[in-house]
């Protein structure tokens, strides 16, 4: 089949040869004396169509709309041959007929070439869809089979982009010492001498017992099996059984408890259940199975709604660590999604869909006093409403997010507060480059995240200095490399395609934001920070699937802003949530729960 441009000449010849046949001998040429050396008469007895143009026109087809039958532009021309070979009054008495069979010759062109065209645009549209759909494929069978590690990059592809790139220097090798070395044991675990003595301590001269000179010791590490026991609290009324004092009346013991005063289970067992849930990830029905092994029988049922009902007099303290976040200026804001069993949808086996909004404020890397601390809070969506209203009346200045278009509110002026500044993560921004797969501009590919490897060498450098020293080193080293690979993304922009154009484009616009970071020191390269403590989420997910309920997925986030806050302190969550509850306990409620936060629990810290 011939080439649209090649169609496109014949069609206006024939067109010209129409409008000759029509004219025949009266054909005034003045009116267009361009066509008078080409429309000269013709021998048509002698005339034949070549064969290329034989084999063109039986690729060109058109439809009788009488009949129906296939009509080819082959058997078209020969049908206008053979009138004008049989006509008897010869080209000068070309009748309607001839011209309207030139007519069906052209409709039937024009009609191949749209169809040509629509084909061409089809089959470009799949050949696309299949590289897109070959590309998933390579990043999933990478996300399955592959190395999970960003470093494994190929190094041997730049020359593919023709950019010169500085060889690193070999790290250097630091010796290990050979032999075992002695591990250090915690200083707060509890010791417990034991004696041993020889079996016959008598002295064979005197017939006394010898008495010890020295001992050789040694230290091993045992546990103790969990042991559940039924405590039965007895309340003892007492009165005066003298004869004169019998008008006096009984007095009775009151109840210690406070929390779980009325309940089956006692304190101890519910915070060991919320801590292998939050802090283990263990699901509620694993630690049923351990207390049957102890002949305890107890449904989940029962350990969830005592961790719930436990997690409200945890509350106000997950209010005091929102408060302690809204007071910073520098703030890491994420959101991650939880399934919700809610029966009263009405469809069994479906699930709601919630989230979970976490904000965190860490000034470790620059504040050698800081208190760092997060908060998660629940909610069933994911509007961008719920960002507004967890950050109401906050100090924000700087709110560093993953680019999620809900929180854009938030840095636009409502006419009232000035409104927050945006930092983005350049880890989400790497991790389009890293995804692509090895295919198509890979050597651009391993340019970029080269450039930005760079970029995360220095902040290892700068751990631990002033926020002031930080913005300076890193303007020094760090604000160059940026700006060479923003110039080189702009650069290249226009050639690339698919993936590779999406992560650029991502990358490109949202540039300043993503090196807001260079110029000030208490601002994070990446939100990674805040990615770390939602993973306690996703571990909780993969083993309990969902929550139980809306008010249920409320507890969850109760228990892990205390469990998170205090590993960001350092602090043994076991032991933070031993010493609140006690707290809580002995007091009745009546306590200043800003003074039961991590960083004021006097025990469990980790060094």
């Amino acid at each position: 089949m011939p080439a649209v441009e090649e169609i496109q000449p014949r069609r206006h010849a024939v067109k010209d040869a129409k409008w000759f046949a029509q004219q025949g001998d009266t054909a005034d040429f003045s009116r267009n004396p361009a066509m008078e050396a080409e429309h000269q008469p013709l021998g048509f007895d002698s005339y034949e169509l070549s064969d290329e143009v034989y084999q063109d026109a039986e690729q060109l087809v058109g439809f009788d709309e009488v009949s129906g039958d296939r009509i080819t532009v082959k058997l078209a021309c020969d049908t206008i041959l053979d009138c004008l070979r049989n006509h008897p009054s010869g080209p000068q008495a070309i009748t309607a007929t001839v011209a309207g069979a030139i007519d069906d010759i052209l409709q039937a062109c024009a009609a191949q070439e749209a169809d040509f065209l629509s084909s061409q645009l089809v089959i470009r549209t799949l050949k696309l869809d299949l590289a897109n759909a070959k590309s998933s494929i390579r990043t999933l069978q990478k996300q399955v089979f592959g190395e999970s590690s960003e470093r494994s990059l190929d190094a041997d592809s730049d020359h593919l982009f023709n950019l010169s790139l500085d060889e690193e220097a070999d790290e250097e090798q630091t010796p290990q010492q050979k032999g075992r070395r002695k591990s250090k044991k915690p200083a707060d675990l509890p010791v417990r001498d034991v004696d041993h003595f020889p079996p016959n301590r008598t002295c064979c001269g005197c017939g006394c017992e010898m008495p010890s000179i020295g001992c050789d010791t040694s230290e091993r590490i045992v546990i103790i099996p969990e042991q559940v026991v039924i405590v039965r609290d007895n309340y003892h009324r007492c009165a005066c059984n003298k004869a004169h004092c019998k008008e006096n009346r009984p007095v009775s013991a009151k109840s210690p408890h406070f929390i779980m005063k009325g309940r089956s289970v006692g304190l101890s067992l519910v915070l060991e259940a919320a801590i292998q849930k939050f802090f283990e990830h263990s699901p509620n029905y694993r630690f049923v199975r351990r207390l049957q092994q102890s002949s305890l029988n107890i449904s989940r049922q029962t350990v969830s709604r005592n961790a719930e009902w436990l997690a409200g007099f945890f509350k106000p303290i997950a209010d005091v660590i929102l408060a302690e976040v809204l007071k910073s200026e520098v703030v890491q804001m994420d959101e991650t999604p939880v399934q919700i069993q809610n029966p009263k949808n009405g469809k069994k086996g479906k699930t709601d869909r919630g989230y979970f909004w976490v904000m965190c404020k860490d000034e470790s890397n620059w504040n050698p006093d800081a208190r760092p601390a997060v908060h998660f809070a629940y909610a069933p969506s994911r509007n961008g409403e719920v960002a507004q209203n967890l950050t109401a009346g906050s100090s924000i200045r700087f709110l560093q997010t993953d680019g999620y278009a809900g929180y854009n509110a938030l840095f636009e002026s409502d006419g009232i507060k000035e409104p927050m500044t945006s930092v983005r993560c350049l880890a989400h921004a790497r991790r389009k480059f890293v995804d692509l797969p090895d295919t198509g501009q890979k050597g651009l590919r391993s340019y970029v995240i080269r450039k930005l490897k760079d970029v995360y060498a220095v902040e290892p450098e700068i751990k631990g200095l002033s926020a002031a020293e930080r913005a300076t080193k890193r303007q020094e080293k760090s604000l160059p490399i940026l700006q060479e690979l923003q110039a080189t993304l702009e650069r290249t922009a226009p050639q690339a395609e698919g993936k590779m154009a999406k992560a650029i484009q991502y990358m490109l616009k949202a540039f300043p934001a993503l090196t807001r970071y260079v110029y000030d020191g208490r601002l994070e390269i990446d939100s990674n920070g805040i990615e770390r403590r939602i993973r306690a989420v996703a571990l909780t997910k993969k083993n309990s699937l969902f929550a139980g309920s809306h008010d249920a997925a409320a507890s969850w986030a109760i228990y892990y802003s205390l469990i998170e806050t205090a590993r960001l302190n350092r602090v043994n969550p076991r032991a933070y949530l031993t010493w609140v509850a006690g707290e809580i306990e002995a007091k009745r409620g009546d306590v200043d729960y800003t003074q039961l936060m991590p960083w004021h629990c006097p025990n469990g810290h980790i060094t």
